[in-house]
């Protein structure tokens, strides 16, 4: 590696990361001095000697930069609190399967689209990159029984102001390897679950009780 190119690498770090490598690197040259002058030869041997300290010298240097940096970066993923401001909604033709499909991800869903009076999908996104998504939502009616689903959908780092009223979901419920956590008032019931990488959050409207709550759950979960 050349001289130009080791000063290039350092001077793209952090200040105080641009400083101490500076400071190793005229710390090492000085040492390289003194063992210069210690063991002078001849001219012609010096000038080899020279040339092969240099290098080793230049490799070690990429590589007490290089190697903590390569093995330090790690994508920055951060758990995250979103609010209004945050993001926007933004104009959809699709539904949560379709989405689903379309970005090759296991996202689950209320499969009554053949059934439905009635079904709004809204896609929610970073008001500063809409390949961002916030959340996902999506009102379901069944054109059968008049039930009525109102279902969220956020990753498992992103946490959003609206989505405070599941934290009273206390009452736990197993469905095989998969853990509901449910609210039942007087108007509706509330339930939330985690499944693969997406968390799920779920009001139903009109519906009876919450086995019957469950069985729709239940009936979002892949069979095995």
């Amino acid at each position: 590696m050349k001289e130009k190119d080791i000063h290039n690498l350092i001077e793209q770090q952090e200040p105080e990361k641009k400083q101490a490598a500076f400071k190793r690197i005229q710390e090492r040259l000085n040492i390289a001095e003194v063992h210069s002058a210690q063991t002078a030869k001849p001219k012609k041997s010096v000038k080899k000697r020279a040339f092969a300290w240099s290098a080793v010298m230049a490799v070690a240097l990429c590589l007490a930069i290089v190697l903590p940096i390569t093995l330090t970066r790690t994508p920055d993923v951060k758990d995250r609190y979103c609010i209004a401001g945050d993001y926007e909604i933004v104009s959809t033709e699709f539904n949560v399967k379709q989405y689903a499909s379309s970005i090759s991800k296991k996202i689950l869903f209320v499969d009554w689209y053949d059934i439905t009076e009635e079904c709004l999908t809204d896609l929610f996104v970073n008001v500063n990159d809409h390949d961002d998504m916030i959340y996902l939502r999506e009102k379901i009616v069944s054109g059968e029984t008049g039930e009525i689903v109102d279902l969220y959908i956020t990753d498992k780092r992103t946490k959003v102001d609206i989505l405070g009223r599941w934290d009273s979901c206390t009452t736990v419920k197993q469905l095989e390897d998969t853990e509901v956590l449910l609210d039942v008032t007087f108007q509706a019931l509330f339930a939330t679950f985690k499944y693969g990488d997406f968390v799920y959050y779920l009001e139903f409207i009109n519906v009876e009780n919450e086995s019957r709550a469950l069985e729709i759950i239940a009936s979002m979960l892949p069979s095995k």
